[in-house]
């Protein structure tokens, strides 16, 4: 009686778990880049929009300046995708580039995983019957010698938990200030995300006119009063500028300081 070895991957526990392993091991190395890219890229933006915002505080753009900014910022954030986060959303080596690696950590496995993983996709039908039987024995002895903690070395997890981390803190700094200055916080994302708005930051200084003469004579002095409400120094240090312009017979005269 004459047994038929048959082909690689006949039997199904020959080598199915190998592969199985070597796709999850793919599957987390594509979770692991991605959430990186993400992390990343997301903690770029919040400081930059954080890093804006302020600038925008201090100088005061106009909204023409900021709806140009929102243009570049909205092309530069589709660059950015396409240049860190697409590559690691269609990252799918295929098995054979990942059982390479597992050889080069795994000297136990050199020559052989990879050779296996080949042979088992492989399954020609126009083989002769020694090369099938010698490919069933190569897949047979990397489904023997194969162990999932040999991959485990693979993954590298230190670059993905350093961007969440670096993510977290910045959004935890960007929420403290949010919540300390609510109303900044909000003026600040309608002018950069709707410059058109009209929205407009608080003034820095305020002054109230205090001088309560609706009526005044002829000929006299008029007091002029004001009360500083609001000033970017001390309110001791502050100068106050009052600007009229007398009307005589009905006709403006010039302004005076």
């Amino acid at each position: 009686m004459t047994i038929d070895p048959g082909r690689p991957g006949d039997n199904p526990t020959d080598f199915a778990r190998v592969t199985a392993s070597l796709g999850r091991l793919r599957a987390a190395a594509r979770r692991l880049l991605l959430t990186r890219a993400v992390a990343l890229v997301l903690a770029a933006l919040v400081l930059i929009f954080a890093i804006a915002g302020m600038l925008d505080f201090v100088l005061r753009f106009p909204a023409w300046m900021r709806t140009g900014n929102l243009i570049l910022g909205s092309a530069l954030l589709v660059f950015i995708c396409w240049r860190y986060i697409r590559p690691a959303w269609i990252f799918r080596p295929p098995l054979t580039a990942i059982a390479m690696r597992i050889e080069r950590l795994n000297p136990e496995l050199r020559d052989l995983l990879a050779s296996g993983v080949e042979f088992d996709h492989s399954q020609s039908k126009h083989a002769t019957r020694m090369e099938t039987e010698l490919s069933r024995r190569v897949v047979e002895e990397a489904a023997a010698a194969y162990s999932a903690t040999a991959s485990r070395s693979l993954l590298n997890r230190t670059p993905a938990l350093r961007a969440v981390a670096l993510l977290t803190l910045t959004l935890v700094l960007i929420a403290i200030f949010a919540v300390a200055n609510a109303n900044l916080a909000a003026i600040a994302a309608s002018r950069a995300l709707t410059p058109w708005a009209g929205v407009e930051w608080p003034k820095r200084t305020g002054v109230a006119d205090a001088t309560d003469m609706t009526v005044h004579p002829l000929g006299v002095v008029l007091p002029l009063r004001a009360v500083v409400t609001k000033s970017n120094r001390p309110i001791e240090r502050t100068d106050v500028v009052a600007r009229y312009r007398p009307i005589v017979g009905g006709k403006p005269g010039p302004a005076q300081r």
